[in-house]
């Protein structure tokens, strides 16, 4: 937390004090972040985890905040950007997509973390008995629900904002979870599981199809526009 805090205040000064070498800083603070966050903050107790109230839910938050902020301060300030950071891609999009990738990162761990728990609570027995198996397909089909939830969500947003990055963006994750449903839920999830996945995929294309073909010309020019 006070890695991306002082990365976000390095950008904010580097802008307003007009020192580019400060924001140099503030990438190579926010790839501090970056590292921590994947490989150390992560990892959570099963046994006493809880839900949104725990330390890793608190510090993904508040890094996620700081790339948003970051990300915004390189929008507002992207003329006065050095030759470098106009020519490559290394400026705000970076901050955006990373704050997405984070957010879907951090909820899915959520889920996963949920489920272990559950199962770390039952018995030898129960683990490998029915009551296990129902956890774990409950798992599998909640992390393809929220995937495409997330989708959706950030479909929406791209509408909203009149994004053409961010909707493109948005099916590619939808993808995903099609995918998933198709290669990995079909052989892995019980009857009942595999049933709601595919209800719930089926539901999902039985409407993008009558809104394709209903307003075929609007979903082209809401695809491709800029």
């Amino acid at each position: 937390v006070a890695w991306a805090a002082e990365g976000t205040v390095l950008m904010w000064l580097s802008f307003n004090l007009r020192m580019a070498q400060l924001r140099a800083f503030s990438y190579a603070v926010f790839a501090i972040v970056v590292v921590r966050l994947l490989f150390f903050d992560t990892t959570i107790d099963p046994i006493t985890f809880r839900p949104v109230i725990n330390e890793r839910f608190l510090a993904f938050v508040l890094a996620i905040a700081a790339m948003y902020v970051s990300g915004y301060l390189l929008w507002r300030g992207r003329d006065s950007l050095r030759k470098l950071e106009k020519d490559t891609w290394f400026v705000y999009p970076v901050f955006v997509v990373a704050a997405n990738l984070f957010s879907l990162w951090l909820l899915s761990a959520e889920v996963i973390a949920y489920f272990n728990s559950r199962l770390d609570d039952l018995t030898f027995q129960e683990r490998f008995g029915a009551t296990g198996r129902g956890l774990r397909n409950a798992q599998n089909l909640s992390l393809t629900a929220l995937w495409a939830l997330y989708a959706a969500a950030l479909l929406a947003v791209g509408l909203v904002k009149q994004a053409r990055v961010v909707r493109l963006a948005a099916l590619g994750l939808l993808v995903i979870p099609i995918a998933k449903v198709f290669v990995y839920d079909v052989f892995t999830l019980e009857r009942v599981y595999r049933g709601a996945a595919f209800i719930g995929l089926g539901i999902l294309l039985l409407v993008g199809g009558y809104i394709y073909q209903r307003y075929g010309k609007v979903v082209k020019g809401f695809l491709l526009a800029k």
